[in-house]
């Protein structure tokens, strides 16, 4: 995977996360709120964010490696 598609990769997991927050502020806004689809958005936001901070350590790794 190159430079330009980890950095592609990182703005989509980024834009994901803003639709899953925009989804929980919706549900909880609800009288009912479906706890169990709440918890399972915010564990998807935690894996992006898992996913995008081992993107910029390779993008980091790489940009290392480029320079020696």
């Amino acid at each position: 995977m190159g430079k330009k598609s980890r950095r592609k990769s990182i703005r989509s997991l980024r834009k994901r996360i803003e639709e899953h927050r925009r989804k929980i502020a919706t549900e909880l806004a609800r009288s009912f709120r479906d706890q169990r689809i709440i918890q399972y958005w915010r564990k998807e936001i935690e894996n992006f964010e898992k996913r995008i901070a081992h993107i910029e350590r390779q993008l980091g790794n790489k940009e290392m490696t480029e320079v020696v």
